[in-house]
């Protein structure tokens, strides 16, 4: 399945803030994950279908039965390029965007640098990289950009 990027629209098949019940026959290929405290339940894709969330190539994020965010960390296919790989500079050339605001810094990983966090709210995603190369992209729909 190639994960097509259309900004605020879809990711791949997964049209944001669909029904999740249209893909039911699709996610029965995926690792159903109950939903959390919050109410979220996940659909987790591994390409070697190991129950591993570590191995995941992407899920996809359900809120009240709607595809609200699908997190990628294998293929992010934008213009007919893979997004995951580059750098920040090559991302925000090809996607014609600027992330806002501060870069978060997460430093998860012993003896590693940490990951940067970069949201570009004007395309839905969030991005982060690690040793300098974009390793993960969260996307979501204009709902997750909405003021309270």
């Amino acid at each position: 399945m190639y994960m097509t990027f259309i900004p605020f629209e879809r990711v791949g098949i997964f049209q944001l803030d669909d029904d999740v019940t249209k893909y039911f026959n699709i996610l029965s290929e995926y690792e159903y994950e109950p939903a959390d405290e919050y109410g979220n339940e996940y659909y987790h894709f591994s390409k070697n279908y190991i129950d591993d969330i570590n191995s995941d190539t992407h899920f996809v994020e359900v809120t009240n039965g709607k595809i609200r965010t699908v997190f990628c960390y294998n293929e992010l296919i934008y213009k007919n390029i893979n997004l995951i790989g580059l750098t920040i500079d090559e991302f925000k050339k090809i996607t014609e965007s600027d992330y806002v605001g501060e870069v978060d810094v997460r430093d998860f990983h012993e003896n590693e640098p940490p990951e940067y966090v970069y949201e570009f709210e004007e395309i839905g995603a969030q991005v982060w990289t690690h040793y300098g190369r974009v390793v993960t992209i969260i996307v979501s729909g204009h709902w997750s950009y909405e003021e309270d």
